[in-house]
């Protein structure tokens, strides 16, 4: 029966390693869907010409965006009254999304979100532009981090899962 606590223990333990570092991997994901959503917006004003609104309101349904949960309280919040620039700063503040996001990278996101208006500059294009590259960057960095350290959470708590075992027998 120990012997069954034991393996027990050292299985719950690789499985929170696992979870720990999905969690990172999770975080890489959220980075790149949030640049490509900036690409779509970006490139859907610059070259196509289409009011910012319009290409929110298209991304929000787009299933590709689904997991990007600030999309939807943006439509609700723009179906309230509230202008864009109102709405996708505050869904976006109060969303999951900016939650999971280091500070850092939250905080250009607003000051992103709260520079659009419902007039596109070029201004605003750059803003999109530097902030695309900054999650780009980000995401470089988190997913070399993810590649080196692939293995490492599960082994770490397998171990220390094995010595709690050990200790209890």
């Amino acid at each position: 029966m120990k012997i069954i606590g034991a393996l027990f223990i050292v299985a719950a333990s690789f499985v929170f390693g696992f979870m720990r570092r999905s969690g990172y991997l999770k975080e890489e994901l959220l980075l790149k869907k949030l640049s490509e959503l900036l690409y779509e917006i970006r490139d859907n004003i610059e070259f196509r010409s289409n009011a910012l609104k319009d290409v929110i309101i298209n991304c929000a349904v787009n299933d590709k965006y689904a997991d990007l949960d600030f999309l939807p309280l943006t439509l609700e919040k723009l179906d309230s009254g509230a202008t864009l620039k109102v709405a996708i700063t505050n869904a976006f503040e109060e969303s999951d999304c900016a939650a999971k996001l280091k500070k850092s990278e939250g905080l250009e996101l607003i000051e992103l979100f709260t520079s659009m208006g419902s007039d596109v500059e070029d201004v605003v294009i750059q803003n999109i532009d530097y902030v695309i590259s900054r999650l780009n960057e980000t995401k470089q960095q988190l997913s070399e981090q993810n590649k080196k350290q692939k293995g490492y959470y599960e082994t770490l708590y397998t171990l220390a899962g094995a010595a709690a075992a050990v200790a209890l027998l």
